[in-house]
Order: structure tokens, then sequence, then C-alpha cells
């Protein structure tokens, strides 16, 4: 871990939280322009500070992929640059 202000490094070891998942493909094949699926999860807090997040935490996602018709394009407003995020391709 970096400390942004001081530009101190400290190394932390353990092992951190554990996290249970169920994937299911909902819709789509390969190479077909749009699939599907979700994701739920369940993460049990077994790391210890600072490693862990001390707490249990759930959640679900939905990944995606959707193929565009090969005529279209992607532009950005002037002087933004893309980024690539949780949900894809995004701007700064």
């Amino acid at each position: 871990m970096r400390d942004k202000t001081t530009g101190d490094v400290d190394t932390l070891h353990g092992t951190g939280d554990v996290t249970f998942a169920i994937r299911e493909h909902l819709t789509g094949e390969e190479g077909k322009r749009f699939s599907a699926g979700v994701q739920t999860f369940v993460s049990a807090p077994t790391g210890r500070y600072p490693v862990g997040s001390g707490t249990w935490s759930a959640g679900m996602i939905v990944p995606y992929n959707m193929i565009s018709p090969k005529q279209s394009q992607f532009l950005l407003p002037a002087g933004q640059t893309p980024q690539r995020t949780s949900l894809g391709v995004g701007s700064t």
C-alpha cells in the first residue's frame, strides 16, 4: 500500500475475504450479437484487518456482451480518452 502524501510503501501479508458465487447464462450464443448472464455472490469476512473488509457482503452482477454493427463508431468529446471500466468503455 502506498501513501500518496509521503510516498511511503507498506507491505501487507495475509489472506483476504472469501467470495462464493453462482453464475447462470441467461441468453445468447457465442458469435451472436448479444449475450447476458447473472452472477450472485456472498463474501465472508475471513480476512483480518487491513486485508479483509471485516463484514459480510452480498450482491448481484449482470454481465453482458453486445457486438455493435460493423459500421458503428464510438466517439468521445475532444480532450477525453477512453478508459476501461467494469461496465465496458467509458471516458474521463
